[in-house]
């Protein structure tokens, strides 16, 4: 689109980049209805973009058609360990009207994405909103694969399984647990390390997996933790935990951390009853909303949480282009 004209993203574009942004959740909250409890008013987007756009790791382009603006994208760069370099473009970093928005979200990209190759930073992740399906189409386009889906449940919709007697028992977490729940720390890592998802662990991550998990007994952030036993033996949890209400997490919501069953128990309905109990407790904390996310090639887990009722409403997208590239001047050859 040679019709369009750029500007770096500043404090400049405040008010014209909070419009495109509240334009585009009207139409998300279309989608999902459970959206209309995260953004209140335009003051809640203008107060948390006064904060994000003076960030010095901030590079983002606001583009213009005949000097109205139309769009706008802008991601935060990080350097890790291991000269691991990438740029994070959040939940309310891209924004296009309507009209043409597929076309305007890839020229965007080919402008800004300029800046941050030419910074080094080659790994681009990008939060993707679901209710515009142009704007998923344009970032498959671009050579963005899906990583991890972003999902959410009501509480009151949530239709309980109907299962006969499990021959196992489900209480909440004590003090006296720390043991019980290193014993349980390996149940997702050891599921995602098969076929088809392969996730990679080193051994110092799982070394720290597993005092994380003694150490929940003292977290403050934890809400809920059930502990599934069978003959008093654990063979299973769920772990929900506080989240702060944001522009994508709508207000009285609980987070779903992380859940699984022993590979030897899976089949026999302990995962439903697991969140039947999870359910009725977090209800009764007056809880609206339960979010979570997994990664769309754990076959088990995407078909187990939405069979919960849980819908994807946003995904985390990854484009990685070639560390070793440089632009070459071609009348030089």
């Amino acid at each position: 689109m040679r019709d369009l004209r750029y500007e770096t993203l500043t404090k400049d574009h405040l008010d014209v980049i909070c419009k495109l942004l509240i334009s585009r959740q009207n139409q998300e909250n279309k989608e999902y209805s459970f959206l209309k409890d995260a953004i209140h008013e335009i003051s809640d987007v203008k107060d948390h973009f006064s904060k994000v756009i003076d960030s010095e790791n901030l590079i983002g382009v606001v583009a213009f058609k005949n000097d109205i603006a139309v769009g706008y994208i802008y991601g935060l760069t990080y350097k890790k360990e291991h000269g691991k370099f990438f740029v994070h473009v959040p939940y309310e970093g891209l924004a296009a009207i309507t009209n043409q928005s597929s076309d305007i979200i890839k020229h965007m990209y080919k402008e800004v994405s300029k800046q941050w190759v030419n910074q080094g930073f080659f790994i681009h992740y990008l939060m993707m909103p679901l209710g515009h399906k142009e704007h998923l189409d344009s970032a498959h386009q671009l050579g963005f694969s899906i990583e991890q889906a972003y999902a959410a449940m009501s509480t009151d919709t949530f239709q309980p399984f109907l299962i006969k007697n499990t021959d196992a028992s489900i209480r909440k977490y004590h003090q006296q647990d720390a043991a019980i729940l290193e014993k349980l720390a390996f149940i997702v890592a050891e599921h995602q390390n098969q076929a088809p998802i392969f996730v990679s662990y080193h051994l110092d991550n799982l070394k720290t997996r597993k005092e994380a998990f003694r150490n929940l007994v003292n977290d403050s952030d934890v809400c809920e933790l059930l502990i599934l036993e069978k003959d008093n033996h654990p063979i299973g949890f769920q772990l929900y935990e506080y989240v702060s209400k944001n522009l994508m997490i709508p207000d009285m919501s609980v987070e779903l951390v992380v859940a699984g069953v022993l590979n030897a128990f899976k089949g026999k309905n302990l995962g439903k009853a697991l969140m039947n109990h999870a359910i009725e407790s977090l209800k009764s904390k007056n809880y609206k909303y339960i979010v979570t996310d997994w990664k769309p090639f754990n076959l088990e887990a995407s078909t187990f949480w939405q069979k919960c009722g849980f819908i994807p409403y946003v995904y985390l997208m990854k484009r990685t282009i070639d560390s070793d590239y440089r632009k070459i001047d071609f009348n030089d050859i």
